[in-house]
């Protein structure tokens, strides 16, 4: 029986190996043509209606940042990039079509500062996850799951701070 369990972990050890998305950009300022306190309002309007926790607020220095929140799946999917699994395909999509939905956190940073009748915004988007392997016997383990964000939250959020966020 442990001969049995050891080999089924070396298979699915082997089919599990994901290959890491690239680093993403380093995180630059955009500048949106919107005053200050419009920006700011906007931004902590963004995160409520997500329903996300600012454990900082600070708008002397322009600081927003998140508490660590758990991602819902489609919007891991809608903003991280974890990888290729070596079967091919985006890992998440993989993990999509068996059923084993990872578990996923993220946290964001986000720095406005006033430039004249606009706003320079920063902001960063730190994604863990990782995914149980299952087999017909029960759970076998955990993968971590090399997660980046893919820039589309920041760049949704940036678009709701401009002003011109799909409605």
């Amino acid at each position: 029986m442990r001969a049995i369990l050891i080999v089924v972990l070396a298979i699915l050890a082997a089919c599990a190996h994901v290959v890491p998305p690239a680093e993403p950009a380093p995180v630059a300022d955009r500048y949106a043509h919107t005053p200050f306190d419009t920006a700011w309002h906007r931004a902590i309007v963004f995160f409520t209606d997500a329903h996300v926790t600012i454990q900082t607020i600070d708008k002397s220095s322009g600081i927003l940042a998140s508490s660590r929140f758990q991602l819902p799946f489609a919007e891991l999917k809608d903003w991280g990039d974890c990888g290729t699994a070596s079967t091919g395909g985006k890992t998440l999509d993989r993990l999509d079509k068996i059923h084993n939905i990872p578990t996923a956190f993220a946290d964001f940073n986000v720095v406005m500062l006033p430039t004249g009748d606009s706003t320079a915004v920063r902001t960063s988007l730190s994604i863990s996850a990782n995914a149980r392997a299952m087999n017909t016997v029960g759970d076998v383990g955990v993968m971590n799951l090399p997660c980046v964000s893919n820039g589309k939250f920041e760049r949704d959020l940036f678009a709701y701070i401009s002003g011109h966020a799909a409605g």
